[in-house]
C-alpha cells in the first residue's frame, strides 16, 4: 500500500507534496511523488528524451524532502498525460489515497479545478485529496492540533464510503468532524408522514437528525464528531460550502458517483473541486474501502392484515432482533374519522394484535409496541416505518386468497421505501 502524489514541478504544486508527506508520516505508508513529461515526449528525438528525463530527475530530488517519521518516499517520472499516468501508477502500487494540488501547470486554466483533478476524480478507482493548503495536514500529523473536516451525507454508498474513509483517517490523528446532510423538506414531509406546521418542521429536523446520526454510527477515530441536519432544495453543493465556511472547515470530504456526461453538471463533488474554499477529498465507491458489517437488528415493523397466514410473520420478525430490541406490530383500517366508535374498534384491533404476539417476549427482552393505523396501507406502513426509525420493514406475502393484495403492498414497499423490506412467505398449509 502507498500514496502517491503528481507534481507538475511548479510552485503551486508544492502543498500537495507536502500535504501527502504529512499523510505518509501519520499513517506510516511510503509515498511515491510523481511527474508526467506529457505525451510529446515520446516524440523527442533520445538526446532530448535523455536531457528532458535528467533535468526531471534531478528537479524532482530537489522538490521532494524525507517524509517525517522516517517513511520511505520515493519519485519517479511518468510518460503521457498526467491523468492517464498518475491513476496507473497508482494502480500499480496498489495506492490508498492520490493527491495533488488544486491547481497546476502554472497559470494554465485547462490543468486547473476542473482540468487533471476533476478528470482523475472521474475515473479514480481510489480516493482522492485535492489540496489547497498543506498547513493544517501537517500540524494535524504532528499532532498539534485536529483537523477541520466536513463531511457530506446523505443515504447513498458513495456517502457510505466517504463516512468510512473519514473514519479511517481520523484513527491516524485528531480529527473534529461535523456530518452534513443537507434534505429536501417536502420530500421528508411526505416521507415521514407529516403534515405543515412550525412545531412539525421541527419534529422533522429532528427525526432527519437521528436518522443521519445512525447512518454515520460509531465513531471510533480520534477527535470529536457531530452531526447537523440542514433543509435545502437543488442545493446541496451549495449548502455544503456554506456550511464548510462557517465552519471554517480546512477538509470538505464527499463520495462520487463518477457521473458522466450533462450529469455532471449537477455533481457535487465537481461542485466542490470548483467552489470549495478549503481542500477536498473524494472518495469513490469502488474504492476497496472494507465495509461495516452490520449488527443484529435493534428494531422491527411487522404489518399484518389480522389473517392467519399474515400473523405467521410476527413471530419471524421476532426472530430477527437480539434481547434488547422491539418490533412494532402494524395493522392498517381504511381512513376513517376520529370518533368514539373507531376508539372502541381500533382497542378490538390491539387486542387482536397481543393475541397474535409469541410467547416468552419478557424472558428474552424483546419490547413491543402495538400499533392501529388509519390511511392507505403502503403510504402508512413507510411513513410510519421512517418516523420509528426501524431497521427493517416485515410483511407478509402469499399466492392464494389475498394474495394479489398483500403482493401488491410488497411490490409497492420495494418501490417506494428506502428502508430495507424482508418478505416472508410462510409453509404451505
Amino acid at each position: 500500500m502507498t500514496i502517491v502524489c503528481g507534481t507538475d514541478l511548479s510552485e503551486r504544486s508544492r502543498p500537495a507534496i507536502a500535504a501527502a508527506a504529512a499523510v505518509a508520516s501519520a499513517t506510516g505508508v511510503p509515498l511515491w511523488v510523481a511527474h508526467a513529461v506529457g505525451e510529446s515526449f515520446a516524440l523527442l528525438d533520445p538526446t532530448a528524451r535523455e536531457q528532458l528525463a535528467s533535468a526531471v530527475r534531478d528537479r524532482l530530488r530537489r522538490e521532494v524532502a524525507p517524509a517525517p517519521g522516517g517513511v520511505a518516499v520515493h519519485h519517479t517520472m511518468l510518460e503521457g498525460s498526467a491523468h492517464d499516468a498518475l491513476l496507473s501508477l497508482a494502480r500499480e502500487r496498489e495506492a490508498t489515497l492520490l493527491v495533488v494540488s488544486s491547481r497546476g501547470h502554472g497559470d494554465s486554466r485547462r490543468y486547473g479545478i476542473g482540468g487533471t483533478s476533476e478528470r482523475i476524480a472521474l475515473d479514480a478507482p481510489l480516493p482522492l485529496l485535492v489540496v489547497r493548503d498543506a498547513e493544517p495536514f501537517e500540524r494535524w500529523a504532528r499532532g498539534d492540533r485536529a483537523l477541520r473536516v466536513v463531511v457530506g451525507v446523505d443515504s447513498s454508498a458513495s456517502a457510505a464510503a466517504a463516512v468510512r474513509w473519514t473514519t479511517a483517517f481520523a484513527a491516524a490523528g485528531p480529527c473534529d468532524v461535523l456530518f452534513v446532510h443537507v434534505y429536501d423538506e417536502a420530500e421528508a414531509r411526505e416521507r415521514y408522514g407529516f403534515p405543515g406546521g412550525r412545531d412539525a418542521t421541527t419534529q422533522l429536523e429532528r427525526l432527519v437528525e437521528r436518522d443521519v446520526t445512525a447512518h454515520v454510527g460509531a465513531f471510533p477515530g480520534l477527535g470529536s464528531h457531530a452531526v447537523r441536519v440542514r433543509s435545502g432544495t437543488g442545493q446541496y453543493a451549495e449548502a455544503l460550502l456554506d456550511i464548510a465556511r462557517e465552519e471554517r472547515a480546512e477538509l470538505v470530504v464527499v463520495g462520487t458517483h463518477h457521473r458522466r456526461g450533462p450529469a455532471r453538471l449537477w455533481s457535487v463533488s465537481s461542485a466542490l473541486l470548483h467552489a470549495a474554499p478549503c481542500s477536498v477529498s473524494i472518495v469513490p465507491t469502488t474504492a476497496g474501502l472494507a465495509p461495516q458489517i452490520p449488527g443484529r437488528f435493534r428494531t422491527v415493523l411487522v404489518a399484518t392484515d389480522l389473517t392467519p397466514e399474515s400473523n405467521a410473520g410476527i413471530p419471524f420478525a421476532f426472530s430477527l432482533v437480539d434481547r434488547g430490541g422491539e418490533v412494532h406490530v402494524l395493522h392498517v383500517l381504511p381512513p376513517r374519522e376520529i370518533s368514539e366508535e373507531r376508539e372502541r374498534y381500533d382497542a378490538v384491533v390491539v387486542d387482536q394484535l397481543r393475541r397474535a404476539l409469541p410467547a416468552g417476549l419478557a424472558e428474552r427482552g424483546i419490547a413491543s409496541s402495538l400499533d392501529v393505523a388509519h390511511g392507505e396501507v403502503t403510504t402508512t406502513i413507510g411513513s410510519l416505518a421512517e418516523r420509528l426509525g426501524v431497521d427493517v420493514i416485515c410483511v407478509t406475502s402469499r399466492r392464494h386468497g389475498l394474495a394479489r393484495v398483500m403482493g401488491s403492498v410488497v411490490s409497492e414497499l420495494l418501490e417506494a421505501t428506502r428502508k430495507p423490506v424482508l418478505v416472508y412467505h410462510p409453509p404451505p398449509t
